[in-house]
């Protein structure tokens, strides 16, 4: 979401929107679509371990979900139908739009429930072959697998989830430290060969979504260690002054 927007931009523009009056030209009206669709995406990260209830202000999360998703599909059909050549803000949408569709029932943030419970995750996954062998992957012990990706997601979720719920306490960043050098020493290694930092690309060729599949965990792990780090950032100028000098 934030490779998408700016905050800080995205914001400005949104308190302006605020204060036009109607009748509203075709862009602001592309931007109230930008608006619902980033709360119809934004609405399926919840319920979260900080926000537990299924509905917000009396509605509803599925209600929430469908309805800024109606209006901003209806919204977006008649900017299209009245300027063709859009603007920034509808690629915005549209990329919304598109991640609503595409992970509406994917759990790959940190904070929800994996698709695979944690009860049927175990130390050492049964290896599963669903498609026929191709060319000489079944020869080789380190061959990758159409779900290896996905496992290992769920294995980067787990390890983040067995720190359990840091919300409420005040930020140590010799914690978020010590949580890193876990991360390397404990899950980096569990990399399969094909998916490691230094990755083996002789079945790239074999098996043409491996790439993706390999660049999608690439994102998952950088993405937990910003969040891991995301505190850090977060910290107002007189709580920075305080930390150690390193």
């Amino acid at each position: 979401m934030k490779q998408i927007i700016h905050p800080p931009s995205f914001l400005t523009q949104y308190q302006h929107w605020w204060t036009k009056e109607w009748p509203l030209p075709v862009d602001d009206i592309e931007f109230a679509a930008l608006v619902l669709r980033i709360g119809a995406y934004s609405a399926q990260f919840l319920p979260s371990p900080t926000h537990t209830l299924d509905r917000i202000r009396g509605q509803s999360l599925s209600d929430i979900r469908d309805t800024c998703s109606h209006l901003g599909g209806e919204l977006a059909r008649a900017c299209l139908s009245l300027n063709w050549k859009g603007s920034l803000v509808r690629v915005q949408h549209i990329l919304f739009a598109a991640f609503r569709s595409s992970c509406g029932h994917l759990a790959r943030q940190l904070d929800r429930v994996p698709f695979l419970p944690d009860n049927l995750v175990l130390e050492t996954l049964p290896r599963l072959r669903l498609a026929p062998f191709i060319g000489d992957l079944a020869a080789s012990a380190d061959a990758p697998e159409d779900f290896t990706e996905r496992l290992m997601q769920v294995r980067l979720g787990r390890f983040w989830r067995s720190f359990g719920s840091r919300r409420n306490l005040p930020y140590d960043p010799t914690h978020g430290e010590q949580r890193y050098e876990r991360f390397c020493a404990e899950y980096i290694p569990t990399l399969p060969p094909a998916y490691a930092l230094n990755p083996d690309r002789r079945w790239d060729g074999q098996l043409p979504k491996l790439p993706m599949q390999r660049q999608l965990l690439y994102i998952a792990i950088f993405d937990s260690v910003c969040w891991n780090f995301r505190p850090l950032l977060l910290l107002k100028p007189g709580q920075v002054t305080s930390l150690p000098p390193y």
